[in-house]
């Protein structure tokens, strides 16, 4: 069984790739936490979308453009 420090290190391992695919491939940046259960199965996912400001520095964006919760 995977103590909660293997659990989060994981979890941010994913968010790590997901916003750096993202980053490059993508005119929206997304930013996804997985909620899992005691057992490691997803429950939840929960995305965020922030919409490229050219504008903006590098790193920076703009308010997100919507938020929502997906059950698995």
């Amino acid at each position: 069984m995977l103590s909660l420090f293997s659990t989060f290190t994981i979890i941010s391992c994913i968010l790590r790739i997901r916003l750096l695919v993202s980053n490059l491939f993508s005119d929206l940046f997304l930013f996804q936490v997985w909620i899992l259960s005691d057992d490691l199965d997803l429950v939840d996912r929960l995305q965020v979308f922030y919409p490229r400001n050219s504008k903006s520095v590098p790193g920076v964006f703009s308010p997100p453009l919507y938020a929502f919760t997906h059950t698995v």
